[in-house]
């Protein structure tokens, strides 16, 4: 789904898919975008299924409460959020690695992030991104029904 991360565009969207009825899961990477879609579905009492990037206390509604539920009845059965802690520990060490001299964002280029809190040390390397390079910093968090009622007042 691709509302640009601005609710009425999100809402406008889910809206046109709920209308075509020609899918069967809506995919926003955003959590604007993915609470947008939820009560679009919520509210036309869709079948169409919904994950993607979301906050727990803001998607709370639309996914199962407790491990008892059946997921797949919920308007959003399962999400995912980046690791923001993780996310700027990485993003940290890599400016520190290019203020060093010790990373230049080049493919096969890699850095060093010491140990930080509950994060181990480990080394990123930078690998070809469409017209860039990236390093992949860790995988994100998923919520479903079996952990959304511990997230629901952290996030």
């Amino acid at each position: 789904m691709d509302g640009n991360d601005d609710l009425t565009e999100s809402t406008t969207q889910a809206q046109a898919f709920i209308a075509e009825n020609s899918v069967d899961c809506i995919i926003s990477p955003t959590t604007v975008g993915i609470a947008a879609a939820g009560q679009a579905l919520k509210s036309a009492n869709s079948d169409i299924r919904l994950t993607g990037l979301g906050l727990p206390s803001e998607m709370q509604s639309f996914m199962p409460a407790s491990a008892d539920d059946d997921a797949f009845k919920s308007v959003c059965p399962y999400m995912m959020l980046w690791d923001v802690i993780h996310l700027g520990a990485v993003a940290g060490a890599a400016v520190d690695a290019t203020l060093n001299a010790d990373f230049d964002g080049s493919v096969g280029s890699s850095f060093k992030m010491d140990a930080f809190r509950d994060y181990g040390a480990e080394t990123y390397e930078a690998y070809q991104s469409g017209e860039g390079t990236a390093v992949l910093a860790g995988t994100p968090f998923i919520f479903d029904k079996n952990n959304m009622s511990e997230w629901v007042d952290l996030l």
